[in-house]
């Protein structure tokens, strides 16, 4: 199926407000659905645990993932501006699903755009082009913007890509803004007319791309600050690649309490696994899992516990509770991966945390050909963490309420035995505790034929 686009939604908040929802109705099996999100918000403050922010993205029964996150402080009062894309894969088609777009941190007066869009004949497990350039952005604010809202450096890896244009603005505006030359509107978002806008167009592109530059929505040309200029590029399907896949999560949660119930992954299938992470605020705390679940390890760092543990599906299993002694912050979450080995679906596992403004992702060596290495970061803040590149986003989420926490599960794929997962540094917003956990999902291992004896007959 070729790259196409296959149904599209999108609302602007007119007055304060704290989420937007749209409809979205989509026609094939398998698409890549993505929210691109605009915030306003009048909170100045920026501080710990206060920051406005889209704390998560629900609706579809589809497992969501924050793929890139830009944060402006617009030269009107100081007001931030922060663009999201968040993406999800629908294995079958959305009839009529209410898709929801929820901040977190505060602020007196929010205003959010909501654009929603089906992307059909997609890689959906790859999702968007490996380029380091993507996605590429230009945040401009106070003086020395323009009206030509140009993005450069925009270099794709594939020669068959679906690309995303979007302008996010401070202030809306009047009219319809036209397409850029060769682009497609998905949505025009413009009917705020106060403050907050966003525009989205599309291209197919049939070869790669190097080092362009994308005027991105040129008729806007009465918008020269404070504005979001941003380009991304999904990828078309290939060939299916063997080993172990991330299906959908279970959502996760946080508790202030002495346990903890995720819910497991809807659809789920016999023989695929489950794996599950819990992260405690607490030194004295351990991780109990109930009857069924095989602890991977269990650790204490500073004043964190960790622990992550895993089972088949076989139709017995339930949501997990998770008990310790005291009562304390806690996350949790249970991800099924399909494609595992069904004897022993664990590798190598590796940890990291502290209470810092900087993540330090834990690696690991791969043990067998084609690992799925799964990366899990969860971060006492209110800002949900990026995948760290060049893994790829596959869940993400966060609440504020009984405890504030956000997480994210990204993975990447390692063909080589013996392979080193990638070694990432990552900036928070500020210093928070964090925890990250790094496991190697292995594939069936190869059958190695026997060798039959040979009978030689001599005459």
């Amino acid at each position: 199926m070729a790259l196409s686009l296959d149904g599209h939604a999108g609302t602007s908040t007119p007055t304060s407000a704290t989420s937007a929802s749209v409809t979205l109705t989509t026609t094939n099996s398998d698409d890549i659905i993505v929210a691109l999100i605009s915030l306003f918000s009048s909170n100045t403050a920026n501080t710990f645990g206060n920051s406005p922010s889209i704390i998560k993205v629900v609706g579809g029964g589809l497992t969501w993932a924050l793929r890139a996150r830009t944060r402006l402080v617009s030269t009107i009062s100081s007001f931030p501006l922060i663009v999201d894309e968040w993406v999800a894969h629908a294995p079958s088609p959305l009839t009529a699903q209410t898709i929801t777009a929820t901040m977190g941190g505060s602020g007196v007066t929010n205003y959010i755009d909501l654009d929603v869009f089906g992307v059909s004949g997609a890689d959906i497990d790859a999702v968007f082009d490996t380029n380091s350039s993507l996605p590429a952005v230009v945040a401009v604010a106070g003086s020395g913007g323009s009206s030509s809202h140009t993005v450069t450096g925009i270099s794709t890896t594939n020669s068959s890509t679906f690309e995303i244009a979007a302008l996010a603005t401070a202030v809306g505006g009047t009219g319809t803004p036209a397409a850029d030359s060769g682009f497609t509107v998905i949505d025009n978002l413009w009917a705020n007319a106060s403050w907050d806008g966003l525009q989205s167009e599309y291209k197919i592109n049939s070869a790669a791309l190097s080092s362009v530059s994308q005027n991105v929505f040129s008729s806007v040309s009465s918008i020269s600050t404070n504005y979001v200029g941003f380009v991304d590029a999904i990828v078309a399907a290939g060939a299916a690649r063997l080993g172990p896949k991330v299906v959908n999560s279970g959502g996760g949660v946080v508790a202030n309490a002495a346990s903890i119930t995720p819910s497991l992954p809807g659809s789920r299938v016999n023989g695929n696994l489950l794996l599950a992470y819990c992260s405690i605020t607490s030194a004295t705390a351990t991780a109990v899992w109930p009857a069924g679940w095989n602890v991977i390890e269990n650790w204490t760092i500073g004043t964190q516990n960790g622990s992550k543990a895993w089972r088949y599906v076989d139709g017995t299993e339930t949501d997990p509770t998770i008990t310790w002694t005291g009562s304390t912050g806690s996350m949790a979450q249970v991800i099924q991966i399909s494609g595992v080995d069904q004897s022993n679906p664990i590798g190598a596992s590796s940890h990291n945390s502290a209470s810092s403004a900087s993540v330090t992702c834990a690696t690991i060596t791969t043990s067998r050909a084609n690992s799925l290495v799964v990366n899990y970061l969860d971060v006492g803040e209110v800002l949900s963490p990026l995948a760290p590149y060049p893994y790829r986003p596959r869940s993400s989420g966060g609440a504020i309420s009984p405890a504030t926490g956000c997480w994210q599960i990204s993975d990447e794929f390692l063909a080589t035995s013996g392979t080193v997962s990638d070694s990432v540094n990552m900036s928070l917003f500020a210093s928070c505790q964090w925890l990250n956990f790094t496991t190697e999902i292995l594939a069936t291992a190869p059958v190695v034929p026997t060798q039959q004896p040979q009978i030689i007959c001599c005459t």
